[in-house]
């Protein structure tokens, strides 16, 4: 049986130490509207088999950055979760239901 994740995420990782560009990647296509309609984001990468998008923005500091994920993903009362394998940020949230 095949399980499908209810779950998506957008996760963030700085490109660089020390430069200011980072990297968003999202399944969640509310965040990836949201990201096309800034002119300071620019589409790197999708995927044709999977819902997937990475962009690419620039950012003042990490902190700036962070916040920044917590408002695309609409996250801010949750905690965002840094991956210090990868020094990233990921932001799970939840689909909501549609009744249309």
């Amino acid at each position: 049986m095949i399980t499908v994740n209810e779950t998506t995420y957008t996760a963030m990782w700085q490109e660089m130490p020390r430069y200011p560009h980072y990297r968003i990647q999202t399944n969640d296509a509310a965040v990836a509207r949201k990201l096309a309609r800034r002119k300071a984001a620019t589409l790197v990468g999708f995927s044709l088999n999977v819902v997937l998008w990475i962009y690419r923005l620039q950012y003042s500091s990490p902190r700036v950055a962070v916040k920044s994920l917590r408002r695309l993903s609409g996250t801010s009362h949750r905690k965002v979760e840094k991956d210090t394998l990868t020094g990233g940020f990921i932001s799970y949230t939840r689909n909501k239901l549609n009744f249309r």
